[in-house]
């Protein structure tokens, strides 16, 4: 058997999720946007709950496309609110109008999510760790970034979420060295 991260062991789902998509580079703004509201929506939550739940939010929010989500009305919130499957919490269903119209306005700015990230001077790392025991749940980059993102009207966007964010996005390699998918 494959050495794989000990937290991808707890579930199929998250086994898949681990060896497909986490800590691969990102470098599409569609893909930015997308695993950013996922992974403000895991707040207070587990991460294989959303994953879960990511087909529906996908196909009840037009595939989490920010040019349709920063039109979105109230009766668009409330649908969502009362549609089967998506997380029933008025604020993270708020949150996908004013991020969208957020980052949006931050791609205005510097063209590309990844630009920002290299204006703040976040670039990837790798933490080359043993274990999960000293895995780092947020760093100087994620606090940073929080401030900055919040400062731009984004929400549920803390240091941990963000630093999880930066994880899943190629930014943050903590693939454990035993792990068959670190390098």
């Amino acid at each position: 058997m494959d050495e794989i991260c000990a937290w991808a062991r707890k579930s199929p789902l998250l086994r898949k999720y681990h060896d497909e998509r986490w800590g691969r580079f990102i470098t599409d703004d569609y893909e930015f946007f997308s695993l950013l509201i996922l992974e403000s929506f895991s707040t207070g939550l587990s991460w294989e709950l959303i994953l879960k739940k990511e087909e529906t939010i996908l196909k009840a929010t037009s595939s989490l496309n920010p040019y349709t989500l920063k039109d979105y009305t109230k009766e668009d919130e409330e649908i969502l609110l009362h549609t089967p499957g998506f997380l029933p919490h008025k604020g993270k269903i708020a949150s996908l109008k004013v991020n969208a119209i957020a980052y949006l306005t931050l791609l205005k700015e510097f063209g590309h999510f990844s630009s920002y990230l290299n204006h703040l001077g976040i670039v990837p790392v790798d933490h080359a760790l043993k274990d999960g025991d000293n895995m780092p749940n947020q760093d100087e980059a994620s606090l940073l970034l929080a401030k900055d993102m919040k400062k731009r009207g984004f929400r549920y966007v803390g240091p941990v979420i963000l630093y999880s964010f930066l994880q899943a996005s190629g930014y943050r390699n903590d693939h454990l060295l035993s792990c068959s998918f670190h390098g």
